[in-house]
């Protein structure tokens, strides 16, 4: 299994064993860990996902150009965030959360909803099958935090285009394609109210929604009978939270 620790900064690296690999786009930084780069996406405003859809992609033109066969089993870490080591060989994701209310009413109270409306309309358009998963689990109060975890590589390719083709047509739709139009979007005045204003933590939207995404995904690969194991995920900086 290949083990990757997606980061955008420098970190104190000792926290993780030496088998894990640096995933980034940033090749000014230097690191003691082996370090993979990659392509494509702004990771200011694609997070984590920049990381994963350039992964699959350096993968897949590996897998077609060069006839290479890509590592069965592929865990992504954050450099804030760790999964459990034991948890190998097998589809995990981190240990979903019970919120006091509905996934709709939690993102209303932290971010603008209608972003999230807008994004369900994307679903219904481009994946109508994953509608249903949605709606269950926006309607419900679990949430799978965050978007990491360990993935077969075949799941992990179609995980990726699911998210990817969801939230690329909502940026499109939001007339959104840069980092800098997205720190302008979230400075307007349905983004003032909520628990959190700033606008560079506001501007992680895309991060947002995929999370409520991957919790749908997530669902619907549970509900046609795929084991999905939780697992605890060690958060690697003081003062962070679930």
């Amino acid at each position: 299994m290949q083990r990757y620790i997606i980061t955008h900064k420098e970190f104190d690296e000792s926290k993780f064993e030496n088998d894990y690999t640096i995933l980034t786009n940033k090749k000014d930084l230097k690191f003691k860990h082996n370090v993979q780069y990659f392509e494509g996406l702004d990771d200011r405003l694609w997070s984590e996902i920049a990381a994963y859809k350039g992964l699959v992609d350096e993968l897949s033109k590996k897998e077609t150009y060069e006839n290479s066969t890509p590592v069965e089993w592929i865990q992504f870490n954050h450099y804030r965030r760790k999964l459990d080591r034991d948890m190998c060989n097998r589809l995990t994701v981190a240990q979903p959360v019970v919120l006091p209310c509905n996934l709709i009413q939690h993102y209303a109270q932290c971010h603008n909803v209608e972003d999230l409306q807008l994004m369900m309309e994307v679903v219904k358009d481009k994946c109508p099958s994953m509608l249903p998963a949605l709606e269950r689990a926006l309607n419900g109060n679990i949430l799978v935090p965050y978007t990491i975890g360990t993935f077969h590589y075949n799941q992990l390719k179609d995980y990726v285009n699911f998210l990817y083709t969801i939230l690329d047509e909502t940026l499109k739709r939001m007339n959104i394609s840069t980092y800098e139009q997205m720190l302008e979007k979230v400075k307007t005045k349905a983004y003032k109210k909520k628990l959190d204003n700033r606008p560079e933590y506001q501007a992680r939207l895309v991060s947002f929604l995929g999370e409520r995404l991957a919790t749908a995904y997530i669902f619907r690969l549970s509900e046609v009978g795929q084991p999905v194991f939780p697992t605890k995920v060690e958060l690697m900086e003081e003062g962070q939270s679930i």
